[in-house]
C-alpha cells in the first residue's frame, strides 16, 4: 500500500512539475501562450495605392539564440473605429522565405486582435531580419486596409535540450515507480 501512496505522489509531483502556472496579465500572455521567444514590435502595412501615407513593407530585426525551423505566429490587430476595410491581409519573409498570406475579418467593419499564424521560417541563430509585405491593392480594393503586428512569437521547431531533459526526468521517476508497483504484485 505503500509503494502505491509512493506512486500516486510522484505521478503528481511529476504532473504539476509539467503545468505553466503563469498568469495571463497582458496581450503577450494571452496570445503566445507557450511561446520560446516574444518581441514586441509595431510593424504595420497598408495596401499598396491605398493610403496616400501608406506603406506596403516594414521590418524588425528580431535576435534568435537557436538556429533552426521555428514557427512563427503575430498578434495582429486589424481594424479601426469608425472605418470599414477590406482585405487586411499580409504575409511575412524571414532569410528569403515567403509565409502563407493572412485572412482578413469576415466583417470588413470589425476590430480585433488575434493570433495569426505567419508561417515555419529557417533562422539563423542571431539577429534576422523579419519583413511584413501588404498583400491588398487598390484599386480593386478602395480602403486603407491597415493592418499591425502587435507582437512576433516564435516556437522553436526543433527540440530543446532543457525540455528533452525535464521530460526524460519524468519518464524516469514515472518508469522506477511502475517497476515498484510491479514488483509489489509479483
Amino acid at each position: 500500500m505503500k509503494q502505491k501512496k509512493f506512486l500516486v505522489v510522484m505521478i503528481l509531483i511529476a504532473s504539476l512539475s509539467t503545468i505553466n502556472s503563469t498568469t495571463a496579465t497582458d496581450d503577450q500572455d494571452i496570445y503566445c501562450d507557450g511561446a520560446d521567444l516574444i518581441f514586441p514590435t509595431d510593424m504595420w502595412v497598408t495596401g499598396v495605392n491605398c493610403h496616400q501615407d501608406g506603406q506596403v513593407t516594414d521590418s524588425e530585426i528580431i535576435d534568435v539564440p537557436v538556429e533552426g525551423r521555428h514557427n512563427v505566429y503575430g498578434v495582429v490587430h486589424r481594424g479601426n473605429p469608425g472605418q470599414c476595410q477590406t482585405n487586411e491581409d499580409f504575409y511575412l519573409e524571414v532569410n528569403s522565405e515567403f509565409g502563407p498570406e493572412t485572412e482578413d475579418d469576415l466583417d470588413p467593419c470589425a476590430q480585433t486582435i488575434r493570433e495569426d499564424y505567419l508561417g515555419e521560417f529557417y533562422f539563423d541563430p542571431g539577429e534576422n531580419e523579419v519583413i511584413m509585405h501588404t498583400a491588398s491593392i487598390c484599386p480593386p480594393d478602395v480602403h486603407p486596409n491597415s493592418v499591425d503586428i502587435r507582437d512576433i512569437c516564435v516556437y522553436y521547431g526543433e527540440e530543446i535540450p532543457e525540455f528533452s531533459a525535464l521530460t526524460g526526468g519524468i519518464a524516469t521517476i514515472l518508469s522506477i515507480g511502475l517497476i515498484l508497483l510491479f514488483r509489489k504484485r509479483k
